[in-house]
C-alpha cells in the first residue's frame, strides 16, 4: 500500500471520528445516537469493498487518534501481525481448542469440532469454517493423530492341548418353541492348540446360565484356561463368570489374536 493511499485512508477515518475527539464534550446520550447513526450509515471506504463500519471500529480509532497526541498517522492502516493465522479464532477460543486437542488427538475434525461446541469452547452461534479449524490445528502441529503402540497381532497358539480353550457365541436362526417364534445363541468352545471343539449348543438366550452349562458339558479336564471375549463376559453381573471351579476365566478384547485363537 502506498503513503499517497495511507494517507487518503487516515484522512477517511478522521471524518469518521471527528465528532468525537473534537474539543467540545458531548453529552452521553449524543455520543450514542451520533455511532448509531454512524454505523448505519453506507459509507464509501477508501481501499476497501466495504459499506459499513461497526462500532468497535469507530471506538478503536477514536482511541489510536487520542493515545497518539492526536496526530493522523496514528490512523493509518497497521501493517497486519497475524500474516498466515487465521483470524477467525480468538485468543481465549484458541487456548481451548489447543487444551481439548490435547486431550482428544485422535478425534476426527467433525467430532473435534462438536466436542469443542459442547464445551462451549466454540461459543452457540460462533460459526468457525472447519478449514479455518484445521489451518489453526496445523500450525499449532496438532493435526496429525498420534500412531501409539501398535496392537498385536500376531499368531497366537497355546503350548500344548486343553492348555487354553476359546469360547464364543453366535447369534443363531429363529425356531418355533412352545408356539411362537425364538430366536437361539449357539455358544461354543474351541480348544485352542488342537482345534477340538469340546462342546456347542444352540440356547434360547445367553444369560450366564446357558454358558456355564454349556461349559460343564464341556469340561476334559481340570485347572484349564478359559478364554472368552470381553464384551460377552462383561455384560454379565460382575465377577459372576469366575465361580467356573477349577479354570481361570480371562477376558480377551475383540479382535485380539489371544481372544480369536
Amino acid at each position: 500500500m502506498d503513503e499517497e493511499l495511507k494517507k487518503l485512508i487516515a484522512v477517511f477515518r478522521f471524518g469518521v471520528i471527528a465528532d468525537f475527539v473534537g474539543g467540545s464534550a458531548l453529552a452521553r446520550g449524543k455520543i450514542e445516537e451520533l455511532m448509531q447513526e454512524k454505523c448505519a450509515r453506507q459509507w464509501q471506504i477508501p481501499g476497501s469493498i466495504r459499506t459499513s463500519i461497526g462500532e468497535s471500529t469507530i471506538k478503536e480509532w477514536a482511541c489510536r487518534y487520542k493515545r497518539s497526541g492526536n496526530k493522523l498517522e496514528s490512523l493509518y492502516p497497521l501493517e497486519r501481525s497475524d500474516k498466515g493465522k487465521p483470524r477467525a479464532i480468538e485468543e481465549e477460543t484458541a487456548a481451548g481448542l489447543i487444551t481439548l486437542r490435547k486431550e482428544i488427538p485422535e478425534a476426527s475434525l467433525p467430532a473435534f469440532i462438536s466436542r469443542a461446541k459442547e464445551r462451549k469452547i466454540i461459543l452457540p452461534g460462533r460459526h468457525i469454517p472447519y478449514a479455518t479449524v484445521y489451518r489453526f490445528l496445523k500450525a499449532e502441529g496438532l493435526v496429525d493423530r498420534p500412531s501409539g503402540i501398535p496392537a498385536d497381532r500376531r499368531r497366537f497358539e497355546a503350548d500344548y492341548p486343553n492348555d487354553l480353550w476359546q469360547s464364543d457365541v453366535m447369534h443363531g436362526p429363529h425356531v418355533t418353541w412352545e408356539g411362537r417364534q425364538r430366536k437361539t445363541y449357539l455358544i461354543a468352545f474351541i480348544d485352542d492348540m488342537s482345534r477340538l471343539v469340546p462342546h456347542a449348543e444352540f440356547y434360547l438366550h445367553e444369560r450366564l446360565e446357558s454358558f456355564l452349562e454349556a461349559f460343564r458339558k464341556a469340561q476334559r479336564d481340570t485347572e484349564k484356561t478359559l478364554c472368552g471375549q470381553w464384551a460377552f463376559l462383561q455384560k454379565q453381573s460382575p465377577g459372576a463368570y469366575l465361580c467356573v471351579i477349577g479354570h481361570s476365566p480371562s477376558a480377551c478384547p475383540p479382535l485380539s489374536a489371544r481372544g480369536q485363537g
